[in-house]
Formats: structure tokens, sequence, C-alpha cells
């Protein structure tokens, strides 16, 4: 089996885990960030629970990464970076909303406006990284250990999916 064989593989992988993780953060975070506006003191817990498994595995992810020499790894540690900014800013919502201060649904839409600037600010930065990284491995190829990678990328649909079921109940 040549280079071009394992990237092909690793390339698939993360192609069907982008698409998974991408449909579960458009729809889970959407509906926490939405409870989380209503005030639904419920989902503090849920929203804490779903941003400590995703800032935690995407440590592992980055570890995982460097460890394996997988690109893909590390691009979706930075997807998960910005999974748990939104989780983040859901979480911090569901805070506030639960103070009730003198601010009004004015005030609330400035931060969120702000958070989301920043969140995609973010994305653009590990956007353009993860493309300079690319064009430099198309100049010179590196073997990456396919094992740890599938593992860690195997473990990381799961804490995907587990946040999602955390998450569920606040979209019913």
């Amino acid at each position: 089996r040549g280079l071009g064989d394992v990237y092909e593989r690793q390339e698939h992988a993360n192609d069907r885990r982008v698409a998974m993780s991408t449909e579960h953060a458009n729809c889970a975070h959407t509906a926490a960030l939405d409870a989380a506006r209503a005030g639904r003191p419920d989902i503090t817990a849920r929203l804490g629970w779903a941003l400590a498994l995703t800032a935690l595995f995407m440590i592992a992810e980055v570890v995982g990464g460097l460890v394996a020499n997988s690109l893909a790894l590390l691009a979706d540690a930075g997807h998960m970076l910005t999974d748990a900014g939104a989780l983040a800013l859901a979480l911090g919502v569901a805070v506030w909303n639960a103070r009730r201060t003198h601010e009004g649904d004015a005030m609330l839409r400035r931060r969120e406006a702000w958070a989301a600037g920043i969140n995609a600010a973010v994305l653009l930065v590990v956007s353009s990284a993860i493309i300079s990284e690319a064009l430099g491995r198309f100049r010179a190829p590196e073997a990456v250990e396919t094992g740890l990678m599938l593992v860690v990328a195997v473990l990381g649909l799961a804490v995907n999916i587990a946040a999602a079921l955390i998450l569920r109940p606040a979209a019913e």
C-alpha cells in the first residue's frame, strides 16, 4: 500500500466524521441555545456536561493528532474548539438568563453576536492553518499512524454522539 492509499482512507474517514459532526453541531447546539434563551434552568447542567466532554476530547484529539501525525485529527480538534465555543456561549446565556439582570434582550443579542463573531474568527484561523499544513503535506507527504488515527476518530464520533444525546432533551 502506498501513501496515496493511506491519505485516501484518512480523508474518507474524515469526510464521514465531519458530515456527522456538522449535523450534530447544527442541530444540538442550536436547540441548546434556544432552550438557554428561554431560561430553562435544566439546560445548564446538560450544557456543562456537553462542554466538558467536548473540551476534554478536543485535547485528546490534539494529542492523538500530533502522535499519529494526522492532519484530519488536528482539523477535527479545531472543529471541536468551535463546538466548545458554541456550547460555552449557550451555557453563558443559560447562566445569564437564570440571573435575569436589568439588561434586556438587546444586550443578550449583542453578546450572542459578539460570541458568534469570535467563534467564526477562530474557525477561519483554524481553517487557514489546516489549509497551510495540507498544502505543505502535498509537497512533502508524511506517514500517518492510521491505526491510532482511526481509534481516536471513532472515539471522537462517540463523543459527538454522546454530546448530542446529552443535549437532545433541550430540543424537545
